[in-house]
């Protein structure tokens, strides 16, 4: 089965109902989880599989993330941990945190421990108990190693992963050669990234070679409808 793609940035009522049009999968940033437009969006579009970031840059405290994931949380397929950026220690410490301080089991069970870094033998003894994992930091990995030394290093997770039959979400990955060549790894579950909402912010489209350009002659939204198509062919 090839990995799915969850596009995220999700924050108003018509992106969701592009990704319903397009049977595409959705994430939404915690900071704006809570909008009452969004809420109605929600069961509105019903059909939509949504998942919960915790967010790269604003980290709420724990308790609150707990307060809304009790509010809020059915919804989303799973949530993520309250993880920060190269920090296992620190992302460990949340996830333990939430994890007891949330009395229903069904929530308790979809939050997300997310890899960022420490050991690979924690990360084993992490996916043998849950089967599925995420792998946080890969924009700022890519932007400071670059994409070949980013792969080797995930390459080097899946070997982990394939040895107790887990698997991963990586967050943030939209670069072409990157989804291309991570696509038939049997570890790898999603990936996502906010690559289609270039359409909204510059009339932008992009191609099927990786490449992209502006579409002033489509609307923003015939131009995000078609990433979300090119990013599903990659």
């Amino acid at each position: 089965m090839p990995p799915l793609y969850i596009h995220s940035g999700v924050n108003r009522p018509d992106l969701l109902s592009l990704l319903d049009e397009e049977g595409a999968l959705g994430m939404v940033n915690v900071q704006v989880v809570h909008e009452p437009r969004l809420q109605w969006a929600f069961q509105r579009y019903a059909g939509v599989p949504l998942f919960l970031d915790s967010g790269f840059r604003r980290k709420m405290d724990v308790s609150s993330y707990v307060s809304l994931i009790e509010r809020y949380g059915h919804r989303f397929s799973w949530i993520a941990n309250l993880d920060h950026l190269f920090d296992q220690q620190t992302s460990d410490d949340n996830y333990r945190q939430i994890t007891s301080q949330l009395c229903d089991a069904e929530l308790r069970s979809k939050i997300l421990w997310i890899y960022q870094g420490g050991k690979l033998a924690d990360l084993q003894a992490r996916a043998r108990d849950h089967r599925l994992v995420g792998i946080g930091g890969c924009v700022l990995r890519m932007l400071r190693d670059g994409v070949e030394e980013t792969l080797a290093w995930l390459m080097r997770i899946g070997e982990v992963l394939a040895g107790v039959d887990a698997k991963a979400h990586i967050f943030g990955v939209g670069n072409k050669s990157m989804i291309s060549r991570l696509c038939d790894q049997p570890w790898l579950a999603s990936l996502d990234s906010s690559k289609w909402l270039l359409a909204y912010r510059a009339h932008i489209v992009l191609l099927p070679s990786g490449e992209s350009r502006r579409a002033t002659g489509l609307s923003r939204r015939e131009c995000a409808a078609r990433n979300i198509r090119v990013i599903q062919s990659w």
